[in-house]
């Protein structure tokens, strides 16, 4: 009896320290530039779809984030990735032709971003 006392004492030490070490959080880690390839609606980055390429994040990401790139109001670029710190923002720059950069942070949307692609700037 001592034995099964000391292997459930083990597994439950085990199992909190692995609770512990994630915090659950899964975002989609990809990019993807239209500049540099074919634009494609179904790009697996752009919406994704498959839950078997969430990534699982580490302890201290708190957000999934994306970077959505406009040039001159076009959309071009999305990067998705997991975040230990986010601030929501849109930047400029360029001299002539405008480059915006937007920063969207979600909590809980694995997709983050997708929402923010469909909204013209």
């Amino acid at each position: 009896m001592e034995g099964v006392t000391k292997f459930f004492c083990v597994v439950l030490l085990v199992f909190g320290y692995l609770s512990r070490s994630s915090n659950g959080l899964r975002c989609y880690t990809c990019s993807v530039d239209f500049r540099a390839e074919k634009f494609s609606i179904n790009n697996t980055c752009l919406f994704p779809k498959d839950h078997d390429d969430l990534a699982h994040c580490s302890s201290n990401s708190k957000f999934c984030k994306a970077i959505i790139t406009r040039v001159g109001g076009v959309f071009v670029m999305i990067q998705r990735s997991c975040s230990a710190d986010c601030t929501e923002a849109c930047t400029e720059k360029g001299y002539g032709i405008r480059i915006q950069d937007c920063t969207i942070c979600c909590k809980k949307e694995e997709d983050c971003g997708t929402t923010a692609l469909m909204k013209k700037k």
